[in-house]
């Protein structure tokens, strides 16, 4: 009869923890598609909020920035690591031209894509 009753308690309780996980995974799913932290959300607060037609919305294509390091030399000799950001779908040629840029921005010369070599100068 107490095996019974336990039984029926731990079967209420699993039924009681899952309504709340679906219930609690519905509520982030709605707040990511609200808050526009998925693509088509994203396009849909975009859309809505300049006023664009369906045809005009359907051009519109999102790119994600993706955050590189890039290898810089000071005038003394020293290393500097440092980075920049680029699409994500940049190729080789185009992370080359952001972090030369990023190097003269901080009056140093680019050296390499990634970090910088262990046996360069470093300061210090």
């Amino acid at each position: 009869m107490k095996h019974q009753k336990h039984e029926r308690m731990a079967v209420a309780a699993f039924i009681i923890t899952l309504a709340i996980a679906i219930i609690a995974f519905y509520y982030v799913y709605q707040q990511g598609r609200t808050q526009g932290q998925t693509i088509a959300g994203l396009r849909a607060y975009y859309c809505t909020s300049e006023k664009l037609s369906e045809e005009e919305c359907a051009d519109i294509t999102f790119v994600q920035p993706e955050s590189i390091t890039c290898c810089c030399e000071t005038q003394g000799g020293f290393a500097l690591d440092t980075t920049t950001t680029v699409i994500k779908e940049a190729n080789e040629f185009e992370q080359v031209q952001a972090c030369q840029n990023r190097c003269e921005e901080l009056a140093t010369t680019f050296v390499d894509l990634g970090r910088c070599p262990f046996e360069m100068a470093r300061p210090g």
